[in-house]
């Protein structure tokens, strides 16, 4: 039988998360789904654990040609707040990397508790019910709010389809 140790201390600070989040319309240009004028959204989002995180997730659509051509632009930065004494879970620290950021890298393969993506995406139907994008990421994690920058991005291009 493993037994593993566990301090009184880590016993009463059993972690209790609380999350909010605020979409803050904006007028931005054509959605994903229709060429015209449309909202976005501004997300603003807060956990209590023993730290603080604000996530800024905005996203333009710009349709060419009726629509059936599409610029997409996301950005995305992340930061965190811990008082001296608390740390941020691991899993809990904003990440990168997968189908959604740094497409080019494995899921949650940087983690850090400040994190910025650039990404920018060219898509165009090729058939109805196929559509085929070119883009490119770029972003980084940072340990100090100070290192987020952009220098020394980690970048990734490729090709894909849509149905």
């Amino acid at each position: 039988m493993i037994r593993s140790r566990v301090s009184a201390k880590s016993r009463m600070r059993l972690p209790s998360a609380r999350a909010t989040a605020l979409p803050i319309p904006a007028p931005v240009g054509p959605t994903e789904a229709s060429p015209s004028p449309s909202v976005g959204s501004f997300g603003l989002s807060t956990s209590a654990f023993s730290f603080s995180r604000i996530d800024v997730d905005v996203r333009q659509y710009l349709g060419l040609f009726d629509g059936r051509r599409v610029f997409a632009l996301r950005g995305l930065a992340s930061t965190t707040s811990v008082d001296d004494e608390d740390q941020i879970p691991f899993y809990l620290m904003p990440s990168l990397g997968g189908n959604d950021t740094l497409r080019g890298f494995r899921a949650l393969r940087f983690r850090g508790p400040h994190r910025l993506l650039l990404q920018g995406e060219y898509r165009w139907d090729v058939w109805s019910g196929l559509e085929a994008a070119l883009f490119v990421d770029a972003g980084k994690v940072a340990v100090r709010r100070s290192e987020l920058d952009l220098r020394n991005l980690e970048t990734n291009w490729g090709f894909g389809f849509r149905f």
